[in-house]
């Protein structure tokens, strides 16, 4: 017997409930909404979703005690799934955590995301053995120049408080100051809650966060923070808030109201890769592209890099995949001249003339 089985044991109306509360759709045949409902987040998320009378049900007809409270009934069906079922923890293998500390540089924001994960981790343990949850605010600062990859951790960030239970859908919602703007002023409050409305369960990320309010002229801001920071304080608990953007920008942002830095509890911020780094993210993009740089190119991209950091908005890793991108541009103009007598070293090998065309 699966988890799947377990959950099939469950009415239609009773998975399409659930469903529901996970934000999920719920139409479909029977067996489609079983794959869903186990797709769509952890054992643990997909019991909380159901009602807790259904709870019961399930327990009594497995003969697991059904006299304690939700939170109890949902641990006694895990622990029968794992002696059961032989259903494991979701964050013991391919744990998003690895995935950020597998991704090059980036060594100030793993420590910060690391010691979030181990927060997570250890109030998970703590919630199996009955132990009271720690709340703190979870809403969160990043700071950096373009192409440090704050989009990028952020969805790990959504990833990790999936796996551990504290997000529902784990979502990243991506929004800025137009999203927020109403065709007048009295409209935009009302945008600023359907947004925050829409990301419960998930992470709302607002890259370039400091243009919301852009001084003591900007009626539409004004109307905009009030609402902005109560629906910060009102969401403490079921949603994760990212502001994203240039540090200095981002400092004088905070800046401007002074309710505004004490509701994020995290400050990070996302250093510029080297170019070592940046060599290595190279190598890293067209090795999964299949492509592959010949020795003169490799010699060449260490000044190419150095010369483009000088360069004012240099975009880091966003640089580095545009000239990729035009590398394998020049590259298929190069050797569609003589396409029929192009090996396979010739088709995936990137030269230094690609890099000047």
């Amino acid at each position: 017997m699966t988890f799947k089985d377990l959950i099939n044991v469950f009415y239609k109306a009773d998975i399409q409930y659930a469903l529901d509360k996970l934000g999920e759709t719920k139409t479909g045949k029977k067996e489609d909404l079983v794959n869903q409902i186990i797709d769509s987040s952890t054992p643990e998320n997909v019991l909380n979703a159901f009602h807790h009378n259904d709870l019961k049900w399930l327990c009594d007809k497995y003969d697991i005690d059904t006299s304690r409270n939700k939170s109890a009934l949902i641990r006694n069906l895990l622990e029968y799934s794992k002696h059961e079922l032989g259903i494991e923890d979701s964050y013991t293998q391919n744990a998003p955590i690895d995935k950020l500390n597998s991704m090059i540089g980036l060594h100030t924001v793993k420590k910060h995301i690391n010691k979030i994960d181990a927060f997570l981790k250890v109030q998970k343990a703590r919630e199996k053995k009955g132990l009271q949850e720690v709340k703190i605010s979870k809403h969160m600062v990043f700071t950096g120049n373009p192409g440090t990859g704050k989009t990028t951790v952020a969805k790990i960030v959504a990833d990790i408080f999936k796996e551990f239970g504290f997000l529902t859908k784990g979502e990243i919602i991506e929004v800025t100051r137009s999203d927020f703007i109403g065709q007048y002023l009295g409209e935009s409050e009302k945008k600023t809650a359907e947004i925050f409305k829409k990301a419960v369960g998930s992470i709302l990320f607002i890259d370039e966060a400091y243009s919301i309010f852009q001084g003591k002229n900007d009626d539409f801001g004004k109307a905009i923070l009030p609402a902005f920071l109560t629906n910060l304080e009102n969401h403490r608990d079921d949603m994760v808030v990212i502001i994203a953007g240039y540090k200095a920008e981002m400092d004088n942002f905070l800046d401007s109201d002074p309710g505004l830095r004490s509701r994020f509890s995290e400050y990070i911020h996302f250093d510029d890769f080297n170019s070592d780094e940046l060599i290595e993210v190279f190598k890293k993009l067209t090795e999964e592209k299949d492509y592959q740089p010949s020795q003169n190119l490799e010699s060449s991209l260490n000044t190419y890099i150095k010369q483009a950091k000088t360069k004012q908005n240099f975009s880091n890793a966003r640089f580095i995949r545009n000239t990729i991108e035009k590398l394998i541009q020049n590259h298929a103009l190069r050797v569609s001249q003589n396409l029929d007598d192009c090996s396979e070293l010739d088709l995936k090998t990137l030269n230094v003339e690609d890099l000047e065309l």
